[in-house]
């Protein structure tokens, strides 16, 4: 996906089928400036979005976790191998997630998992600014305690996790979910953004906030 000044390179990572997504400058062959990039989540099996790193002479120089289910999460440990000065970004609810099974659902599957610590924290109202383009952080609980949507207005652009998905929502059926707080974070937060903003989620196709307030059957009004 071309937005003008910065590039989004979506990648299907593992069994879970997990979207997460590589945001860079434009690359020049021919230039000795490295393209500087961020990471959207690293879910399990993550050799494919680092082999597009490297053979792109791309440095990343933010991982920002939209949560910290494991699917989301299971990369990290060998994307730091590879770039161990990397900060991580996250909300600060999630932040015991990170080396918690109990929390990031790994005990739930039967596996011990535990990544990396955070080192730098968001929250709503937080922007972060990439090549000139501002990303706002939108606190979007209820799938988890923690999840956060990144919204680029200059982009018309949302990455939004697994908050809202194309023609669905959330799984609110964990322990530390809330599926009052998913409805209020889709329906308040996500669906109120402008129309044509493209919605890239955590798992499945992209959609746009017009066509998810039109035809989503859980944000449907009952006449």
């Amino acid at each position: 996906m071309n937005l003008s000044k910065l590039h989004v390179k979506s990648f299907t990572l593992s069994q879970w089928q997990t979207n997460c997504y590589v945001i860079h400058t434009t690359i020049t062959p021919s230039s000795n400036t490295q393209p500087q990039a961020w990471i959207i989540d690293c879910g399990f099996q993550p050799e494919l979005l680092i082999n597009y790193l490297k053979e792109n002479n791309l440095n990343p120089t933010k991982l920002i976790l939209t949560h910290a289910h494991l699917d989301h999460i299971g990369g990290i440990e060998l994307l730091r191998k590879t770039y161990p000065k990397i900060p991580i970004y996250i909300h600060k609810n999630e932040e015991h997630f990170l080396t918690d099974p109990t929390q990031n659902l790994g005990a739930f599957y039967e596996m011990n998992l535990i990544a990396p610590t955070a080192t730098h924290f968001l929250k709503q109202d937080d922007t972060l600014e990439f090549a000139g383009i501002t990303f706002n952080i939108i606190e979007t609980p209820g799938h988890s305690p923690g999840s956060i949507s990144l919204h680029a207005p200059a982009l018309g652009l949302a990455i939004v996790g697994d908050t809202l998905m194309a023609g669905s929502m959330g799984r609110s059926d964990f322990p530390h979910s809330n599926p009052q707080d998913l409805y209020h974070s889709i329906k308040q937060k996500l669906l109120t953004l402008p129309p044509q903003t493209t919605i890239l989620s955590g798992h499945g196709p992209s959609t746009t906030v017009q066509t998810e307030n039109d035809q989503n059957p859980y944000f449907q009004e009952v006449h």
